[in-house]
C-alpha cells in the first residue's frame, strides 16, 4: 500500500507456469528461476527478472545415505527425481551434473511432484537422488530421509528472484521500482523480526505454521538463503551468476 500498489498472490506449479502466466497476460510479476527465464528469453519471450531473491542458491542434489552414493558422478545411469518437468530445478540439476562432466545422457530425469513423493520414491528406488529446493530438504528430513548433499562444489548459481512482462518493465518503471522496493523492505524487516513473519503466517497460509518450531526452521533456513554475498545488498544480481547460468545452460 505504502508503494500504491495492490497486489494479489497466486501460486503456480513451478517456472514454468508462472511464466507462462506472465507471457499469457494473467500475471505482471513472477518469481521464476533464473535458468528458465534465460531459456524463455531465447525463444523469443518478453521478460525481464530484475531482483535476486535467493543469493545463495534454491536448489540441492539431494541423495539418500542408505543408496551408498556419495557424490555427483555417482548418480551416472541413475534416475533422479525432479518436482516438475520444466521447473527451475530441472536447470540446476543439468548444471550441477555437467559441472562433473556427467553428461545429459547419462541420467533420467522422473517428475515425481512434492518432497512426499521423493520419500516414497526413495524408499522404492525409483530414484537416486531428488532436486530439492532447500525447504525440500527440510522436508525429506523430517520424513525420514537420511540426507546426503551430492551438491558439487563451485556452483555460481543464484536462484529464484522476480520478473516482469517487458512491457511494463519498459512502460511503467514506477510500478516496477515500487514493487521491488516493497519486496527489499519486507525481506529486511521479515530477517529482523522472524516471530513476526510467523505470526503473519498465521494470517495468510495457516497451514504453514501448524508445527511451529518446523516452520522456524525452515525460515531460519530461508533468511541464511536470501543473505547477501559478501558487501552485496539484497536484490543484487552478480554478473558472475548470469555468466554461470548462461555457460550451463
Amino acid at each position: 500500500k505504502e508503494e500504491g500498489l495492490e497486489v494479489t498472490i497466486k501460486s503456480l506449479d513451478g517456472s514454468g507456469a508462472v511464466l507462462q502466466a506472465m507471457e499469457a497476460g494473467r500475471a505482471e510479476f513472477g518469481a521464476p528461476g533464473p535458468g528458465p527465464v534465460l531459456n524463455a528469453v531465447a525463444r523469443g519471450a518478453d521478460v525481464k527478472f530484475f531482483y535476486n531473491l535467493f543469493s545463495r542458491g534454491l536448489f540441492v542434489l539431494a541423495g539418500d545415505r542408505n543408496d551408498g552414493i556419495d557424490s555427483a558422478e555417482g548418480l551416472r545411469g541413475k534416475q533422479i527425481g525432479v518436482s516438475t518437468a520444466d521447473g527451475a530445478e530441472v536447470s540446476f540439476a543439468r548444471s550441477a551434473l555437467a559441472s562433473v562432466g556427467v553428461g545429459p545422457d547419462e541420467y533420467k530425469f522422473v517428475t515425481i511432484g512434492q518432497e512426499g513423493m521423493a520419500v516414497t520414491a526413495f524408499d522404492r528406488d525409483t530414484i537416486h537422488a531428488f532436486a530439492a529446493s532447500f525447504t525440500g530438504i527440510a522436508v525429506l528430513k523430517d520424513r525420514g530421509v537420511d540426507v546426503v548433499d551430492l551438491t558439487p562444489e563451485g556452483l555460481d548459481l543464484f536462484g529464484n528472484g522476480l520478473a516482469v512482462r517487458g512491457e511494463i518493465y519498459r512502460d511503467n518503471p514506477e510500478m516496477v521500482a515500487g514493487f521491488a522496493k516493497a519486496i527489499h523492505k519486507a525481506t529486511k524487516w521479515g530477517m529482523e523480526n522472524p516471530e513476526g513473519v510467523l505470526e503473519d503466517g498465521e494470517t495468510y497460509n495457516p497451514q504453514e505454521v501448524e508445527r511451529r518450531e518446523y516452520a522456524r526452521a525452515l525460515l531460519d533456513t530461508v533468511n541464511q538463503q536470501y543473505a547477501p554475498i559478501g558487501n552485496n545488498t539484497l536484490g543484487y544480481l552478480p554478473e558472475s551468476g548470469w555468466n554461470a547460468w548462461h555457460k550451463s545452460l
